[in-house]
C-alpha cells in the first residue's frame, strides 16, 4: 500500500553491485541499502532521488531504479 506522506531512510553505498545485478553499469550506477536496519527503496520510489548533506545543503547524488522490494537482504542489495 503506497503512503502518502514523504518518509525518509539512512542508506549506504553497497559495492560490487555487478555481482549481484548483471546489468549494473558500476562506471554509472550504484546500489544503495543499508544491511543492518534493511532500509532501501520501495516499489513505488522509481524516479525519486538518493540525497546526501553536504554542509548544510541536500544535494541529489542518483535517482532510484531497479528497486525490488522495500528491504536489503543481508545477500542482495
Amino acid at each position: 500500500q503506497p503512503h502518502h506522506v514523504l518518509k525518509q531512510a539512512p542508506v549506504q553505498v553497497i559495492g560490487n553491485c555487478e555481482k549481484y545485478w548483471q546489468q549494473i553499469n558500476n562506471e554509472q550506477q550504484i546500489c544503495l541499502g543499508h544491511r543492518t536496519t534493511g532500509f532501501s527503496a520501495c516499489k513505488g520510489d522509481s524516479g525519486g532521488s538518493a540525497m546526501q548533506k553536504h554542509g548544510s545543503q541536500w544535494v541529489i547524488e542518483g535517482v532510484a531504479s531497479y528497486v525490488s522490494d522495500c528491504k536489503t537482504e543481508k545477500d542482495l542489495p
